[in-house]
Parts: structure tokens; C-alpha cells; sequence
């Protein structure tokens, strides 16, 4: 799996893997990251993102970054007149 998300580019393709593959309820969050590592979600980070995320952050927390890009962006159109 490592390769595959490592060829992600775009936001589209991060919003698509995002869905598909990290979005769980609470009590399967877990198993949902453990299937990806740290490295590759610091790589979806990465293209949503300008800046880095620190060395040392947990995946939990990479994963909410995330979501709240998500959900900021949907936010933010549900507002358009």
C-alpha cells in the first residue's frame, strides 16, 4: 500500500483516499490506521498542506489534520449563497 499512496499528487486523489480508506467511526479508528503508517499519512499531509507536520506527531493526529481540511473546505461551500 506504501507505493500507492505515495503517488497521490492532488487533493482530489488525497479527498478520494481519505474517504475510501480513513474515514471510521470511533471505536474502528484503530484498525483503519493501522493500515497506513505514519509516513504516508505525513505524505497526504503534505499535499494538502504548505507546511510540514512535525516529526514527532502521532497518526491520530495527522488523520485530524486532515479532516479538518476536509471539513473546513465543506464548511465553506455549504456557506455559498
Amino acid at each position: 500500500m506504501l507505493k500507492d499512496v505515495l503517488l497521490i499528487k492532488t487533493e482530489d486523489e488525497v479527498k478520494e483516499y481519505y474517504n475510501k480508506n480513513l474515514i471510521c467511526n470511533n471505536e474502528d479508528q484503530k484498525e483503519c490506521l493501522k493500515k497506513i503508517s505514519t509516513k504516508e499519512l505525513k505524505h497526504l499531509h503534505g499535499v494538502l498542506y504548505s507546511t510540514p507536520v512535525r516529526s514527532s506527531i502521532r497518526k491520530i493526529d495527522i488523520l485530524r489534520l486532515i479532516k479538518m481540511y476536509f471539513d473546513g473546505i465543506d464548511r465553506a461551500l455549504s456557506m455559498k449563497p
